[in-house]
């Protein structure tokens, strides 16, 4: 908005002294209005008669004023100054999720007035992580979050005997969770620019492997139920591990060959550390649980410190997880290699077991 200038620019209304425009996200878009608003922003900041009368302040998020401000180059040296607003804290967001799930009186919210250490490095962890993400509202997102597990407290059936609805960690964990994959999905949903030869390959059906939820309770549920996986349908022929690498390709060059060795037992080492932050955390639960003896406050945050850097490690796992098996579904789905081996990640893409079919990270989309 735009306030007594002396020649008052069309589409802004008159406020005051100071011309405002909270909606950069418009101004800064590709829309057939973009160069008619940027020329009428740039002509009111050089006219003499504006000098020093007309104060003008953008306010939106960093990518949509930096676009903005790539539109025009002259923009820049217009404005001098620049008021950074950083985003809440995992402890603020902590704060704010709990004072306003106390508002609700009709709920039992003792769990998030006194969260114990395991369950409240959690929610630290996942709101350092909705933080780093695109998009991240602070305060409108952290309500959002209230009003979503609110609505989900009121949305369970009371027990038998039970006369109060409860918020419970699992609900908690269950929208942060939930929340977190949304906005990674909104963050990383790309359209993959294929080959034309690519493109037009008729997909070959494949089992569609569905990313498993995260939360710090599903992990440590899968680790005390033990490793080993479901057993599959006997009836389904489930390839082996020789099958999928494969043996070396006819024409593959000792240079190639080797590197993709070495790419294979990055790759395995990567699993396997993977897997390690896993039980790491199990056997820190483990220990917190079998521990009779309260732990004194240091103690306490040093144990709550060790929780929130595995949790996030075990975001970074889930989510590289995830990436993997969007990857290796669309190779399946390209029928780049005839054989169906396994496909190893490299610098720059995949190359199949085998070592003569290669798909760049740009062909999938990633």
């Amino acid at each position: 908005m735009w306030a007594r200038p002396a020649q008052k620019p069309r589409g802004f209304s008159k406020r005051d002294q100071v011309g405002f425009s909270s909606s950069t996200r418009r101004t800064g878009s590709r829309t057939a209005h973009l160069g008619e608003a940027m020329d009428q922003l740039v002509d009111c900041l050089t006219k003499e008669k504006f000098f020093k009368r007309l104060i003008v302040i953008l306010a939106g998020y960093d990518e949509d004023i930096n676009r903005l401000m790539a539109s025009n180059p002259g923009l820049t040296s217009r404005f001098s100054e620049t008021v950074t607003f950083k985003n809440l804290s995992p402890s603020q967001c902590w704060v704010l999720l709990r004072d306003s799930l106390g508002q609700v009186h009709q709920v039992d919210h003792a769990v998030v007035r006194q969260p114990d250490g395991q369950f409240h490095a959690l929610i630290l962890a996942s709101f350092e992580h909705l933080s780093t993400l695109p998009g991240w509202g602070n305060g409108r997102d952290v309500k959002t979050i209230s009003d979503t597990i609110i609505r989900r407290v009121f949305s369970c059936p009371l027990d038998e005997g039970q006369t109060q609805m409860v918020i419970t960690e699992k609900m908690v964990s269950a929208v942060l969770q939930s929340t977190v994959l949304e906005r990674q999905l909104r963050a990383t949903a790309t359209v993959p620019n294929l080959p034309t030869s690519l493109a037009a390959m008729p997909a070959m059906a494949g089992p569609h492997h569905a990313a498993p939820s995260f939360t710090a309770a599903s992990w440590a549920k899968q680790q005390d139920n033990g490793s080993t996986p479901p057993d599959t349908d006997s009836g389904a022929a489930t390839p082996t591990e020789a099958d999928l690498n494969g043996p070396r390709d006819p024409g593959v060059s000792n240079e190639v060959w080797d590197q993709l060795q070495a790419d294979r037992k990055q790759h395995d080492a990567q699993i396997m550390h993977d897997a390690e932050i896993i039980n790491e955390e199990k056997a820190l639960r483990k220990k917190l649980d079998n521990n009779s003896e309260m732990p004194d406050d240091d103690e306490r945050r040093q144990y709550e410190e060790l929780i929130r850097s595995l949790v996030r490690q075990m975001f970074e796992i889930e989510e590289r997880k995830k990436k993997e098996e969007e990857a290796q579904r669309k190779l399946r789905e390209m029928r780049v290699c005839p054989m169906g081996y396994r496909w190893i990640p490299q610098a720059t893409g995949y190359r199949c077991a085998g070592g003569s079919h290669f798909v760049s990270s740009a062909q999938l989309g990633l």
